[in-house]
């Protein structure tokens, strides 16, 4: 498929797999890193959230790839559309500040289509029964790790992960609908560390607080549309 027919249409994958844990970080550094139109959800006291995401896709319009998302998440006063399959799981909606992903084209696309901090990145995902590993390098001094136990008690599920990015026009979001195998859960030994000083975090590292796994996931990213307000 030639570029200007993918800009036309919205990016599919099947087969995919995806890990997501929560990080705690202090709002008042989140919000550094945020457009001024966005706040960091609280999760308590003083702190926020940062989601950590890493998704193998195997098949894909852009072809095989893997990812590493790294986003702020979001207190939600966006007037999002409605799923449209009853009972669709949905994410907190995310603000990444660095995505690192394996291929050139999804690098490219993420960024003209989506308006993605996407880079080139060495991105390394081991997914192995119940037993989840994933490292991340980048030129730029990036690096991240993380390790978790992975659940094996899924379900069939309609989701949507959700995002926001900031473009020429203003804030923009993008819903992603899809189904997997799926579930939330809690890992008391899940950890992380990352180096991000890049996009002007800094050095982060410790437990989890949660996560997700998604497994078998079918998915279209939806082209971008600006953000509205609830009422």
């Amino acid at each position: 498929m030639e570029p200007s027919e993918l800009e036309l249409a919205a990016a599919t994958a099947e087969g995919a797999r995806m890990v997501a844990v929560v990080a705690e970080v202090e709002r008042k550094r989140l919000a550094a890193l945020l457009p001024a139109s966005l706040e960091p959800r609280r999760l308590y006291g003083a702190m926020g959230a940062l989601s950590l995401q890493f998704i193998d896709i195997p098949e894909s319009p852009l072809g095989p790839y893997r990812e590493c998302t790294v986003s702020v998440l979001c207190k939600d006063t966006l007037a999002w559309p409605e799923p449209t399959t009853p009972d669709t799981w949905r994410s907190m909606p995310g603000f990444p500040i660095w995505i690192g992903v394996t291929s050139e084209r999804a690098r490219h696309f993420g960024r003209e289509v989506w308006q993605y901090p996407k880079y080139l990145a060495d991105v390394d995902i081991q997914l192995d029964g119940t037993s989840f590993r994933a490292r991340v390098s980048h030129p730029d001094g990036v690096c991240i790790r993380c390790t978790a136990t992975l659940p094996t008690d899924l379900e069939r599920q309609a989701v949507e992960f959700r995002s926001l990015s900031f473009g020429d026009s203003g804030l923009l979001m993008a819903p992603m609908p899809g189904v997997a195998d799926f579930t939330e859960y809690w890992d008391p030994e899940a950890d992380y560390e990352l180096d991000l000083r890049q996009p002007g975090l800094g050095i982060e590292s410790g437990r989890a607080t949660s996560g997700l796994y998604a497994a078998d996931l079918s998915f279209e990213l939806l082209r971008p549309i600006p953000a509205q307000r609830t009422a």
